[in-house]
């Protein structure tokens, strides 16, 4: 099947539909069965990640026999993303088989310490800008992941950026260096095809980032409020005068639905689309790189690199937690039961941060990990499909999937900064 959908890379654009049957495919054929692989993979990223659960597992074990009278199950949320479907899977998958101890996982909005049918969650895994400070909290991973891509076809025809000091020569240097994917070749191709001039292209490239800022408000892409992704278009109307004024752009109060905007872009309905990391793995691979960059109908016009250079503590806040209830944060008694919550959390995010580094070769894996580490790949690709298939064609995660192990180590070094 993949032979077939290479034979269609001169196409424009790839059919949507084709990269999702492809990671059907491999769902069904190729990363394995489903059933009974938690508890294996469990055992394999403890080896891999240099990381025994055993005695966490034991505190836990303890602290939950003194709260029987008071807590009959843990109630877990699992957000929209990929990182909170990650860890509540895993984190019932080291439970199940403990005497004792019951958890159960509900879908619940990134944000929201309740589930859909309004019951209060004592987990949940997100920002910690979106809850309370007043309620106990772990930090987990920093996310890093936002990129932001156009239409080559609109960006071709664009006569202006919004620019106060419009600068003609600055906006051709900008548009030619965008329209060859220059960015994405430079600092994001898995082969690096400008490796021996890199540091001369990436000095060119800040030159003309303000005027890239400008091309990209252009564009009119709509941020929802109170997110990363107003706090992002800031840091870019910032930098496109010289004093540093803030330059307003619209914004919503409404709920965005990300999958929705991804497939407006694809169609060619929006011209600029700002992606977190799956959404933009999957632009990557599969328009960019599968089309060859430089013939590619999507350009990549910013990374976190970029966002580094513009604003270097962008990112230096945004740390996703693990929040605990009311009940479970002001309980003295379970106070013995947070703190062993809160270490298994940290030991996973510990084993990921390692698994990950071995994944993407950062860290060179023995020979004993390579099978570990296909398995527990194969895994979370699953694991993310099978969110998709769960919540069908009008979830919220219809474009949730990766479809390969690069994708996957590239999230999860890069992307995701996991702490431990």
């Amino acid at each position: 099947m993949h032979q077939k959908i290479l034979k269609t890379k001169q196409n424009r654009l790839f059919p949507a539909y084709v990269v999702k049957g492809w990671a059907n495919y491999h769902f069904d054929n190729v990363w394995g069965t489903w059933s009974l692989r938690r508890r294996t993979i469990i055992d394999d990223l403890s080896d891999c990640g240099q990381t025994y659960f055993d005695s966490s597992l034991e505190s836990l074990d303890k602290s939950w026999a003194n709260l029987m009278g008071k807590l009959r199950k843990l109630k877990i949320g699992k957000g929209p993303f990929h990182e909170s479907a990650i860890f509540a899977e895993l984190f019932q998958g080291l439970t199940k088989y403990r005497r004792d101890i019951w958890v159960d996982i509900f879908n619940s909005r990134w944000g929201g310490a309740t589930f859909e049918g309004g019951e209060k969650l004592d987990l949940v895994v997100t920002n910690q800008k979106n809850i309370g400070t007043n309620l106990t909290k772990t930090a987990l991973y920093q996310f890093r992941g936002y990129y932001i891509f156009a239409r080559k076809e609109w960006l071709k025809q664009l006569n202006s950026p919004i620019n106060q000091n419009f600068n003609e020569q600055f906006f051709e240097e900008a548009k030619d260096i965008l329209l060859k994917n220059e960015i994405y070749n430079i600092n994001y191709a898995k082969n690096n095809v400008f490796k021996e001039h890199k540091h001369q292209d990436q000095d060119k490239i800040r030159k003309l980032l303000p005027m890239i800022c400008g091309i990209i408000l252009k564009g009119n892409f709509v941020p929802q409020e109170k997110t990363d992704f107003e706090n992002i278009f800031k840091i870019l109307s910032k930098n496109i005068q010289e004093n540093g004024e803030l330059i307003d752009f619209e914004r919503t109060k409404y709920q965005v639905d990300y999958d929705r905007q991804f497939e407006e872009f694809l169609r060619g309905d929006k011209k600029v689309f700002l992606g977190g990391a799956v959404h933009s793995a999957l632009l990557r691979r599969w328009w960019i790189e599968l089309s060859e960059p430089k013939d590619s109908p999507i350009i990549l016009l910013i990374g976190p690199k970029e966002l580094d250079y513009l604003e270097q503590s962008w990112a230096d806040e945004n740390y996703n937690c693990l929040y605990f209830s009311n009940t479970l944060s002001q309980d003295p008694e379970a106070k013995q039961l947070n703190q062993g919550i809160q270490a298994l959390h940290l030991e996973l995010a510990s084993a990921l941060q390692l698994y990950a580094k071995k994944l993407s070769r950062e860290l060179k894996p023995s020979s004993e990990d390579e099978d570990k580490i296909q398995n527990i790949s194969n895994y979370l690709l699953q694991l993310l499909m099978k969110e998709v298939r769960k919540h069908g064609e009008k979830g919220e995660k219809k474009w949730g999937f990766l479809t390969h192990h690069a994708d996957l180590a590239y999230i999860l070094s890069e992307d995701d900064k996991f702490c431990g």
